[in-house]
């Protein structure tokens, strides 16, 4: 009866595919970066600070945007990344954090 009932229970529990994206955060000259905020647009968002220059979501299959931010000494470093997951498994997508430059039109 026990073994009936563990199977009852496995063939009802749903089938869940699931992918890990995990990475380091550097800037431009390969320092890994602290305090940093790593964000992933799955629904519910998700969020995390980055205090050791590492991060990592679970995520099901689908297509994202990973965006991360810190700043600086007043300056504000930012990157964006896309990723595609199409099967479950292991994703590392490394961060690599730019200055945003103040683009001015300058005067004719």
């Amino acid at each position: 009866m026990k073994i009936v009932l563990i199977l009852l229970i496995l063939f009802l529990i749903p089938e869940i595919s699931a992918a890990i994206i995990h990475g380091n955060v550097y800037d431009i000259s390969l320092n890994r970066l602290n305090n940093v905020v790593v964000e992933i647009d799955t629904i519910p968002n998700q969020r995390v600070i980055s205090q050791q220059g590492e991060y990592f979501f679970n995520v099901k299959n689908g297509d994202y945007n990973i965006t991360a931010t810190t700043s600086i000494k007043d300056v504000k470093y930012s990157t964006s990344e896309k990723i595609s997951v199409i099967e479950e498994g292991d994703y590392r997508i490394d961060l690599f954090l730019f200055p945003e430059l103040d683009e001015k039109i300058p005067d004719v």
